[in-house]
């Protein structure tokens, strides 16, 4: 199922949505709270919250345990008061899992993502702004290629950056790139597999001049 066009609405996802998309999402204590299943997010503007995405896992307790694996694409996670992205796993072994791709993630007055001992993957991603860009607890790894960060992130960096991305006006939230900006097409060329709609998050064709820009916005 598709969520459109929802406007001060917090998502309490249960294995009856797949998609989550074309949303507004604001003034919630979470905007996405995600448990037990695995669903498609993109396209979302997810600001003015208390935490953007939140996604708990529960491992080793058999026949209790829950599993959320998430595709996070083409999203604007901003001005939230505590993290953007979190994905926390209680249990014995690493089980929750985060591919991120072609977000910005900015401007929140915590963490941009937090890994507590999941497995985070961040591609195409601007995370910058933030208090911190991202906190590792126990992780079951986390993975960044052809991202931007504001601070040192574990390694491998997989051509990610630690450059200001140059928004249009961060401090009115206009996190779009000037044409200067070091993230235009210089996010990966090989889009193979990140589950990318043909729009960026405000309808622009998500790649033009031949290569995608980092972030939520093309340029």
């Amino acid at each position: 199922n598709d969520l459109t066009k929802s406007d001060k609405t917090q998502k309490e996802i249960g294995d009856n949505f797949g998609i989550i998309s074309y949303n507004e999402i604001y003034n919630c204590g979470t905007a996405i709270n995600i448990t037990s299943f695995s669903p498609y997010i993109h396209s979302n503007i997810i600001r003015n919250n208390g935490y953007g995405i939140y996604c708990f896992s529960l491992s080793g307790f058999s026949p209790h345990e829950i599993s959320c694996n998430i595709d996070c694409v083409n999203n604007l996670i901003i001005n939230n008061s505590k993290h953007g992205v979190v994905s926390k796993t209680v249990g014995y072994f690493p089980e929750g899992v985060i591919n991120i791709s072609n977000c910005t993630i900015a401007n929140n007055d915590s963490c941009g993502v937090v890994n507590e001992f999941s497995g985070i993957t961040i591609a195409n991603s601007i995370v910058w702004g933030n208090f911190k860009s991202l906190e590792e607890i126990n992780t079951g790894g986390t993975g960044y290629v052809y991202s931007c960060f504001q601070d040192s992130v574990t390694t491998p960096w997989g051509s990610s950056i630690l450059v200001n991305p140059l928004f249009v006006d961060p401090a009115n939230s206009n996190f779009k790139l000037q044409n200067i900006s070091p993230c235009i097409n210089t996010a990966n060329p090989d889009t193979t597999g990140l589950r990318l709609p043909d729009t960026d998050v405000i309808g622009n064709a998500r790649i033009t001049n031949g290569r995608i820009d980092m972030g939520c916005y093309e340029y």
